[in-house]
Protein backbone atom coordinates (compact mmCIF):
# COMPACT_ATOMS: atom_id res chain seq x y z
CA UNK A 1 0.00 0.00 0.00
CA UNK A 2 1.49 3.16 -0.99
CA UNK A 3 0.70 6.69 0.66
CA UNK A 4 1.49 9.89 -0.92
CA UNK A 5 4.07 12.03 0.72
CA UNK A 6 2.44 15.42 1.91
CA UNK A 7 5.50 17.75 2.39
CA UNK A 8 4.20 21.39 3.79
CA UNK A 9 0.73 20.17 4.19
CA UNK A 10 -1.74 22.38 6.52
CA UNK A 11 -1.60 20.83 10.14
CA UNK A 12 -5.08 19.70 9.28
CA UNK A 13 -3.25 17.41 6.34
CA UNK A 14 -0.81 16.11 7.99
CA UNK A 15 -2.74 12.67 8.90
CA UNK A 16 -4.75 12.98 5.89
CA UNK A 17 -3.53 9.89 3.43
CA UNK A 18 -3.92 9.24 -0.33
CA UNK A 19 -3.44 6.05 -1.56
CA UNK A 20 -3.45 5.10 -5.90
CA UNK A 21 -2.08 2.32 -5.97
CA UNK A 22 -3.15 -0.17 -3.70
CA UNK A 23 -3.57 -2.80 -6.37
CA UNK A 24 -2.86 -3.59 -9.64
CA UNK A 25 -5.39 -2.25 -12.58
CA UNK A 26 -4.35 -4.68 -14.85
CA UNK A 27 -4.31 -7.71 -12.68
CA UNK A 28 -7.58 -6.75 -11.47
CA UNK A 29 -9.03 -6.18 -14.87
CA UNK A 30 -8.73 -9.84 -15.79
CA UNK A 31 -9.54 -11.17 -12.76
CA UNK A 32 -13.25 -9.65 -12.93
CA UNK A 33 -13.41 -10.45 -16.74
CA UNK A 34 -11.92 -13.46 -15.58
CA UNK A 35 -14.82 -14.59 -13.66
CA UNK A 36 -17.30 -12.58 -15.34
CA UNK A 37 -18.30 -10.45 -12.59
CA UNK A 38 -19.76 -7.47 -14.76
CA UNK A 39 -21.24 -9.95 -17.31
CA UNK A 40 -23.10 -7.51 -20.29
CA UNK A 41 -27.21 -7.25 -19.97
CA UNK A 42 -29.61 -7.09 -22.94
CA UNK A 43 -31.05 -4.10 -21.19
CA UNK A 44 -31.79 -1.11 -23.87
CA UNK A 45 -31.27 1.83 -22.78
CA UNK A 46 -34.74 3.79 -21.27
CA UNK A 47 -33.40 6.57 -19.16
CA UNK A 48 -34.80 9.73 -19.95
CA UNK A 49 -32.53 12.15 -19.57
CA UNK A 50 -34.49 15.29 -18.76
CA UNK A 51 -35.74 13.77 -15.95
CA UNK A 52 -31.95 13.37 -14.25
CA UNK A 53 -32.08 17.33 -12.71
CA UNK A 54 -35.57 16.24 -11.35
CA UNK A 55 -33.57 13.32 -9.45
CA UNK A 56 -30.58 15.04 -8.01
CA UNK A 57 -32.90 17.59 -6.81
CA UNK A 58 -34.92 15.11 -5.02
CA UNK A 59 -31.46 13.69 -3.67
CA UNK A 60 -30.36 16.81 -2.27
CA UNK A 61 -33.68 17.37 -0.92
CA UNK A 62 -34.10 14.54 1.14
CA UNK A 63 -29.87 14.89 2.46
CA UNK A 64 -30.25 18.58 3.44
CA UNK A 65 -28.63 18.47 6.18
CA UNK A 66 -24.87 19.73 5.75
CA UNK A 67 -22.07 18.22 3.88
CA UNK A 68 -23.88 14.43 2.65
CA UNK A 69 -19.96 13.50 2.27
CA UNK A 70 -17.23 13.58 3.80
CA UNK A 71 -15.11 16.99 3.44
CA UNK A 72 -12.50 15.48 0.38
CA UNK A 73 -9.54 16.83 2.36
CA UNK A 74 -7.29 14.02 0.06
CA UNK A 75 -8.33 16.65 -2.68
CA UNK A 76 -5.13 18.70 -1.54
CA UNK A 77 -2.86 16.10 -1.64
CA UNK A 78 -3.73 14.43 -4.81
CA UNK A 79 -4.14 17.78 -6.49
CA UNK A 80 -0.81 19.89 -5.01
CA UNK A 81 -2.00 22.81 -7.29
CA UNK A 82 -4.92 23.19 -5.10
CA UNK A 83 -2.17 23.64 -1.82
CA UNK A 84 -1.04 26.16 -0.18
CA UNK A 85 2.72 24.96 -0.66
CA UNK A 86 2.05 25.17 -3.98
CA UNK A 87 -0.01 28.91 -4.30
CA UNK A 88 2.54 30.62 -2.03
CA UNK A 89 0.71 33.81 -1.03
CA UNK A 90 -0.24 33.38 -4.75
CA UNK A 91 -4.48 34.86 -5.17
CA UNK A 92 -5.57 31.82 -7.02
CA UNK A 93 -9.48 30.95 -7.94
CA UNK A 94 -10.55 27.61 -8.40
CA UNK A 95 -14.68 26.41 -9.68
CA UNK A 96 -15.64 23.28 -8.72
CA UNK A 97 -18.94 21.56 -10.90
CA UNK A 98 -21.28 19.97 -8.98
CA UNK A 99 -20.53 21.16 -5.82
CA UNK A 100 -23.21 19.04 -4.32
CA UNK A 101 -23.38 20.14 -0.54
CA UNK A 102 -19.87 21.41 -0.19
CA UNK A 103 -17.87 17.97 0.26
CA UNK A 104 -14.89 19.88 -1.73
CA UNK A 105 -15.23 23.62 -1.18
CA UNK A 106 -15.02 23.59 2.78
CA UNK A 107 -12.04 21.52 2.85
CA UNK A 108 -10.15 24.18 0.21
CA UNK A 109 -11.39 27.18 1.62
CA UNK A 110 -10.36 25.87 5.27
CA UNK A 111 -6.69 24.79 4.57
CA UNK A 112 -5.55 27.80 1.71
CA UNK A 113 -5.99 31.02 2.25
CA UNK A 114 -4.71 31.85 -0.96
CA UNK A 115 -7.82 30.07 -2.67
CA UNK A 116 -11.07 32.02 -3.57
CA UNK A 117 -13.03 28.55 -4.02
CA UNK A 118 -16.18 28.95 -6.63
CA UNK A 119 -18.73 26.54 -6.94
CA UNK A 120 -21.54 25.36 -8.95
CA UNK A 121 -24.09 22.71 -8.98
CA UNK A 122 -27.73 22.39 -11.54
CA UNK A 123 -29.25 21.50 -7.95
CA UNK A 124 -30.63 24.32 -5.97
CA UNK A 125 -31.17 22.45 -3.24
CA UNK A 126 -27.62 21.67 -3.39
CA UNK A 127 -26.20 24.88 -3.86
CA UNK A 128 -28.71 26.13 -0.91
CA UNK A 129 -26.93 23.26 1.89
CA UNK A 130 -23.48 24.31 0.64
CA UNK A 131 -23.78 27.71 0.62
CA UNK A 132 -25.29 27.49 4.51
CA UNK A 133 -22.13 25.31 5.55
CA UNK A 134 -19.73 28.29 3.41
CA UNK A 135 -21.47 31.22 5.12
CA UNK A 136 -21.02 29.02 8.82
CA UNK A 137 -16.82 29.44 8.69
CA UNK A 138 -17.44 33.20 8.22
CA UNK A 139 -15.07 34.12 5.36
CA UNK A 140 -14.70 37.13 3.74
CA UNK A 141 -17.26 37.31 1.04
CA UNK A 142 -14.92 37.34 -1.89
CA UNK A 143 -13.44 33.81 -1.74
CA UNK A 144 -16.79 32.19 -2.42
CA UNK A 145 -19.77 32.25 -5.11
CA UNK A 146 -21.91 29.88 -5.36
CA UNK A 147 -24.32 29.52 -8.11
CA UNK A 148 -26.77 27.19 -9.93
CA UNK A 149 -25.48 26.46 -13.56
CA UNK A 150 -26.12 23.55 -16.10
CA UNK A 151 -22.84 23.17 -17.45
CA UNK A 152 -24.49 20.63 -20.05
CA UNK A 153 -26.40 23.10 -21.24
CA UNK A 154 -25.23 26.50 -20.14
CA UNK A 155 -21.67 28.68 -20.22
CA UNK A 156 -20.74 28.53 -16.97
CA UNK A 157 -18.12 31.10 -17.88
CA UNK A 158 -21.14 33.30 -18.23
CA UNK A 159 -22.86 32.20 -15.35
CA UNK A 160 -20.04 32.65 -12.84
CA UNK A 161 -19.26 36.02 -14.16
CA UNK A 162 -23.13 36.89 -13.11
CA UNK A 163 -22.92 35.55 -9.77
CA UNK A 164 -19.61 37.45 -8.87
CA UNK A 165 -21.30 40.53 -9.92
CA UNK A 166 -24.42 39.80 -8.05
CA UNK A 167 -22.53 39.19 -4.98
CA UNK A 168 -20.06 42.04 -5.48
CA UNK A 169 -23.49 44.45 -5.43
CA UNK A 170 -24.97 42.57 -2.11
CA UNK A 171 -21.72 42.62 -0.32
CA UNK A 172 -21.20 46.38 -1.27
CA UNK A 173 -17.81 48.41 -2.70
CA UNK A 174 -15.46 47.36 0.18
CA UNK A 175 -11.98 46.30 -0.47
CA UNK A 176 -12.89 42.91 -0.50
CA UNK A 177 -15.60 42.84 -3.03
CA UNK A 178 -14.50 42.16 -6.60
CA UNK A 179 -14.25 45.00 -8.58
CA UNK A 180 -14.35 43.04 -11.56
CA UNK A 181 -16.13 39.72 -12.55
CA UNK A 182 -13.78 37.62 -13.79
CA UNK A 183 -15.43 34.59 -16.30
CA UNK A 184 -12.38 32.10 -16.34
CA UNK A 185 -10.36 30.95 -13.07
CA UNK A 186 -7.07 28.97 -12.36
CA UNK A 187 -8.36 25.87 -12.13
CA UNK A 188 -11.66 23.52 -12.03
CA UNK A 189 -12.45 20.82 -10.24
CA UNK A 190 -14.74 17.95 -11.63
CA UNK A 191 -14.88 15.88 -9.14
CA UNK A 192 -17.77 12.76 -9.48
CA UNK A 193 -19.95 14.82 -11.39
CA UNK A 194 -18.73 13.93 -15.37
CA UNK A 195 -20.43 10.32 -14.36
CA UNK A 196 -23.45 11.90 -13.44
CA UNK A 197 -24.05 13.53 -17.33
CA UNK A 198 -25.74 11.99 -19.57
CA UNK A 199 -23.22 10.42 -22.01
CA UNK A 200 -24.70 12.33 -24.98
CA UNK A 201 -23.84 15.59 -23.38
CA UNK A 202 -20.52 14.91 -21.93
CA UNK A 203 -18.93 16.20 -24.39
CA UNK A 204 -21.16 19.55 -24.92
CA UNK A 205 -20.34 19.51 -20.53
CA UNK A 206 -16.36 19.48 -20.82
CA UNK A 207 -16.32 22.09 -23.86
CA UNK A 208 -18.88 24.94 -21.55
CA UNK A 209 -16.62 23.71 -18.46
CA UNK A 210 -13.20 24.56 -20.47
CA UNK A 211 -14.65 27.51 -21.49
CA UNK A 212 -14.38 29.06 -17.83
CA UNK A 213 -10.93 28.27 -17.54
CA UNK A 214 -7.53 30.47 -18.32
CA UNK A 215 -5.50 29.57 -20.92
CA UNK A 216 -2.47 27.82 -19.38
CA UNK A 217 -5.24 26.69 -16.34
CA UNK A 218 -6.01 22.95 -15.69
CA UNK A 219 -9.01 20.91 -15.35
CA UNK A 220 -8.65 18.49 -12.03
CA UNK A 221 -10.29 15.37 -12.60
CA UNK A 222 -11.34 12.51 -10.52
CA UNK A 223 -14.72 10.08 -11.20
CA UNK A 224 -15.37 6.53 -11.15
CA UNK A 225 -13.21 4.29 -13.11
CA UNK A 226 -14.16 0.71 -15.22
CA UNK A 227 -14.83 -2.00 -12.74
CA UNK A 228 -15.26 -0.07 -9.55
CA UNK A 229 -16.78 -1.53 -6.87
CA UNK A 230 -19.96 -0.25 -7.20
CA UNK A 231 -20.18 -1.22 -10.78
CA UNK A 232 -19.72 -4.59 -9.44
CA UNK A 233 -23.09 -4.39 -7.18
CA UNK A 234 -25.47 -3.36 -9.93
CA UNK A 235 -27.73 -5.81 -11.12
CA UNK A 236 -27.99 -6.36 -15.05
CA UNK A 237 -31.60 -4.69 -14.65
CA UNK A 238 -30.13 -1.19 -13.82
CA UNK A 239 -27.67 -1.23 -16.58
CA UNK A 240 -28.99 1.70 -18.95
CA UNK A 241 -26.35 1.25 -21.38
CA UNK A 242 -22.24 0.46 -21.44
CA UNK A 243 -20.21 1.28 -18.02
CA UNK A 244 -23.71 3.15 -17.68
CA UNK A 245 -26.21 2.58 -14.93
CA UNK A 246 -29.27 3.84 -12.92
CA UNK A 247 -29.44 3.97 -9.15
CA UNK A 248 -32.17 3.26 -7.55
CA UNK A 249 -33.49 7.25 -7.16
CA UNK A 250 -33.19 7.49 -10.47
CA UNK A 251 -29.28 9.35 -10.69
CA UNK A 252 -26.58 8.03 -13.30
CA UNK A 253 -23.39 6.26 -12.34
CA UNK A 254 -20.89 5.97 -15.28
CA UNK A 255 -18.00 4.46 -14.67
CA UNK A 256 -15.18 5.66 -17.01
CA UNK A 257 -12.07 4.48 -19.38
CA UNK A 258 -8.85 5.72 -19.53
CA UNK A 259 -9.83 6.32 -23.28
CA UNK A 260 -12.92 7.61 -22.52
CA UNK A 261 -11.46 10.59 -19.99
CA UNK A 262 -9.10 10.90 -23.50
CA UNK A 263 -11.66 11.58 -25.70
CA UNK A 264 -13.43 14.13 -23.78
CA UNK A 265 -10.60 15.76 -23.08
CA UNK A 266 -9.68 16.04 -26.74
CA UNK A 267 -14.16 16.97 -27.69
CA UNK A 268 -13.05 20.07 -25.28
CA UNK A 269 -9.92 20.92 -26.67
CA UNK A 270 -7.67 20.14 -23.95
CA UNK A 271 -3.96 18.91 -23.70
CA UNK A 272 -3.94 15.94 -21.59
CA UNK A 273 -0.86 15.91 -19.07
CA UNK A 274 -1.94 13.32 -17.06
CA UNK A 275 -4.28 10.22 -16.66
CA UNK A 276 -4.28 7.23 -14.79
CA UNK A 277 -6.45 4.53 -12.48
CA UNK A 278 -6.47 5.11 -8.81
CA UNK A 279 -6.87 1.62 -7.25
CA UNK A 280 -7.47 1.69 -3.41
CA UNK A 281 -8.34 -1.27 -1.47
CA UNK A 282 -10.60 -0.72 2.06
CA UNK A 283 -11.63 -3.50 4.45
CA UNK A 284 -15.35 -3.53 5.05
CA UNK A 285 -15.01 -3.16 9.03
CA UNK A 286 -18.12 -5.15 9.52
CA UNK A 287 -16.92 -8.67 7.68
CA UNK A 288 -13.22 -7.84 7.29
CA UNK A 289 -13.57 -8.63 3.21
CA UNK A 290 -11.58 -6.18 1.03
CA UNK A 291 -13.40 -3.56 -0.86
CA UNK A 292 -11.65 -3.09 -4.35
CA UNK A 293 -12.19 0.84 -5.26
CA UNK A 294 -11.34 2.29 -8.97
CA UNK A 295 -11.47 5.43 -10.11
CA UNK A 296 -9.77 7.63 -13.06
CA UNK A 297 -7.71 10.25 -12.20
CA UNK A 298 -6.42 13.03 -14.80
CA UNK A 299 -5.31 16.48 -15.16
CA UNK A 300 -5.93 18.52 -18.64
CA UNK A 301 -4.68 22.18 -19.36
CA UNK A 302 -5.69 24.63 -21.37
CA UNK A 303 -3.74 25.49 -24.34
CA UNK A 304 -2.69 29.32 -25.00
CA UNK A 305 -3.25 28.84 -28.27
CA UNK A 306 -7.10 27.44 -27.67
CA UNK A 307 -7.16 24.00 -29.75
CA UNK A 308 -10.26 22.78 -31.98
CA UNK A 309 -11.88 20.25 -30.37
CA UNK A 310 -12.33 17.33 -32.36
Amino acid sequence: MEVAAKPDCAPSLRNVEYHDSDFDFEDWRIDVEAQGLCAASSVEETTDWDTQSQAWERFHQQHNRGVFFKERRYLLVEFPELSSSMTRGTRTSVLEIGCGSGSSVLPLLKANPDLNVHACDFSRQAVSTAKQSVDALAMPPHRSCLFVCDVATQAVGTCLGAALQDAGAAVGPTSEAPSQAPSQVDHLLLVFVVSAVAPADMAAFMRNAAGALKPGGCVLFRDYGLYDLTMLRFPPSQRRAERLYERQDGTLSYFFTKEAVEELCAAAGLVLVECSYCCVQLVNRKNGKPMRRVFVHAKMMKPHEAASPS
